[in-house]
């Protein structure tokens, strides 16, 4: 998730998940497995007035002590930031692949899927075959004044590349120019 903005000379902040993020364009958290208390009430606050969240499958799963939150995943009010519900998460065995078409381009899709349903967001992506086939794999969803990212599946970086650029585009990131 970092690559794609270094390639393009945008400097890339590393914080915790308890630091303040209003100040930035974008937020990228992917395997935001385990939350630490305040950060669905800031990841909530943070794209309503504004920011521009992703996050990714085996998101929202747990607290700071490793207990599952109850009543499905993405936790609590992540649901409606990202306007979707996990069903599951589904683990691929090796060598087996599925694909997900984004943009008029298929990704490989590896070792991990979520399957998640939609419940208000803009569904940009599909898995391909099997079973998965027709199911939401990227999804964009309005929340207040932002929008909110889910990205359902792994992919070996041409996806994360091409949909960074994208994002990158659309906010109006611009490069570094020291």
């Amino acid at each position: 998730w970092y690559k794609p903005f270094h390639d393009k000379g945008i400097t890339v902040d590393i914080i915790p998940m308890d630091k303040d993020f209003s100040k930035y364009d974008l937020v990228i958290a992917p395997f935001m497995y385990m939350l630490k208390d305040g950060t669905i009430e800031r990841i909530e606050e943070y794209v309503r007035n504004g920011g521009n969240f992703v996050s990714t499958y085996l998101s929202g799963l747990v607290d700071r002590n490793d207990m599952c939150f109850l009543g499905g995943f993405p936790a609590g009010k992540l649901k409606d930031v990202f306007g979707i519900w996990n069903e599951e998460t589904d683990s691929l065995p090796e060598g087996m692949k599925n694909s997900v078409s984004y943009n008029g381009k298929n990704y490989d899709v590896v070792h991990v899927c979520d399957l998640i349903h939609s419940t208000g967001a803009e569904i940009l992506g599909e898995y391909q075959s099997d079973f998965y086939a027709g199911m939401p794999a990227l999804t964009e969803n309005s929340y207040g004044k932002g929008k909110a990212y889910y990205a359902a599946f792994r992919n070996d970086d041409d996806f994360t590349t091409d949909f960074c650029s994208s994002l990158i585009e659309k906010i109006g990131i611009a490069p570094d120019t020291e």
